[in-house]
């Protein structure tokens, strides 16, 4: 059953070279880090360790709502159906092949629930429906959704983290292997460009 599961999740990636895994991987962790960026933020203004300026009338808890919608919105970006953007599920089962039944059975948790995830970026979180009906339903039916969203999200935080701590040893070489793609992204940076870009990458 994980195996059929593995052959659909890559159905529409089975030439998915590893340069390609390797050049996505990179657009994934600008998302990851932006994501947990914001839930830093987030968590600190819940702690009460950062109050944001109370410019609107709004106190913190419209403030984690806000930051809230956008975590969805980057959550979505990171496992988009369209061709032209990112599924790191393809990515992480290219990049990391002794991880694949694990990889698979994250998606699995997490696919009933990617329409409403997807649906809540594009009428909330990033593009906004014009609809205001459509709007507040959608809002609405995550909020009535979230005690089952939430646990499937955490998931593949989880497997995120897994993965993260992992890499230096999965991916040894991951330093060197990015450079050309650096180079080739941007080709009239300079050689300090270029490895202060890397630097952003690197896990310490």
């Amino acid at each position: 059953m994980v195996q059929d599961c593995a052959v659909l999740l890559m159905r529409e990636r089975q030439g998915l070279t590893r340069d390609q895994a390797l050049e996505e991987y990179l657009v994934y962790q600008i998302g990851l880090f932006e994501y947990l960026q914001l839930f830093q933020i987030a968590s600190e203004i819940v702690d009460g360790k950062y109050q944001p300026e109370n410019t609107l009338g709004h106190g913190p808890e419209q403030f984690v709502r806000t930051l809230f919608n956008l975590s969805i919105g980057l959550f979505a970006s990171l496992m988009d159906k369209d061709n032209r953007a990112i599924n790191v599920f393809d990515v992480w089962v290219v990049l990391y092949p002794e991880k694949k039944q694990r990889i698979v059975e994250v998606w699995k948790k997490i696919e009933p629930h990617m329409y409403l995830i997807r649906r809540f970026r594009n009428d909330v979180a990033f593009h906004a429906t014009k609809d205001l009906v459509r709007y507040l339903e959608t809002r609405e039916l995550f909020q009535a959704k979230k005690a089952e969203v939430l646990p499937a999200m955490q998931e593949f935080f989880d497997l995120a983290a897994e993965l993260m701590k992992e890499q230096q040893k999965a991916l040894p070489k991951f330093p060197d292997e990015i450079d050309p793609i650096l180079k080739k992204a941007r080709p009239s940076a300079s050689l300090k460009e270029i490895a202060g870009l890397k630097s952003f990458f690197i896990l310490r």
